[in-house]
């Protein structure tokens, strides 16, 4: 018994080392850092899934003050993403987010960019608060010049479930949906998936699951 015990111990840290499952991982425990993430408020989360997949660029926009002499043109509302932070704010912080990317992409190979839908408020074994994205699509990032702000389209890999979240939760006797079963969803059909697979498990009481749209 003691052997296996210090089996399973082992594979657990082994496990956890590879797929990244502790809280340092922003897939676990998410922080939306303001120099590297970005809320998406407009549109609605099925709509933002509808336009990256149509394979249309789109471009982002902030608050915009009235009367600013420095504001940008506008445009049409079905070509943009809004967020609820000053547009001045909103160039540097994908720019940034695009320059990442690159690099994680020509150092290691990895596409690590992402539109995050939903997020999961739980709690762990011992208690403590976790913000856990949900659905995780593929994103990539157009150049719009060395001071424009990139637009975005959707990535060459399929939409997934948090994979390090799902593992989690295997802790709880929670399996989330798999790829398949959330193949063609809208956003809000797979969120409403999930939360089914959450309700059926006790350990769901004082939990949230909130729609919410990010790029990270």
């Amino acid at each position: 018994m003691t052997n296996q015990c210090e089996i399973q111990a082992a594979l657990k840290t082994w496990r956890d080392g590879l797929v990244g499952l502790t809280r340092q991982s922003a897939l676990v425990k998410f922080r939306a850092p303001k120099t590297s993430s970005l809320l998406i408020d407009t549109p609605s989360p099925d709509e933002v899934l509808t336009r990256l997949q149509s394979g249309t660029p789109q471009a982002f926009r902030g608050e915009v003050s009235l009367g600013d002499p420095d504001a940008p043109k506008p445009l049409p509302p079905s070509t943009l993403f809004h967020t609820p932070r000053p547009d001045s704010e909103v160039g540097p912080v994908v720019r940034n987010l695009m320059r990442r990317a690159q690099a994680e992409f020509l150092d290691r190979g990895l596409a690590v960019l992402y539109v995050a839908f939903g997020i999961l408020d739980w709690r762990d074994v011992d208690g403590t608060e976790m913000v856990s994205p949900l659905l995780l699509v593929p994103v990539q990032l157009i150049p719009e010049g060395p001071k424009g702000t990139p637009r975005i389209t959707e990535g060459e890999d399929d939409p997934v479930l948090n994979p390090a979240l799902a593992l989690r939760l295997k802790e709880f006797g929670i399996d989330l949906p798999t790829a398949e079963d959330i193949e063609g969803l809208s956003v809000t059909d797979t969120l409403a998936a999930v939360k089914s697979t959450l309700e059926k498990n006790e350990t769901f009481v004082g939990w949230t699951l909130r729609e919410t749209t990010y790029l990270g």
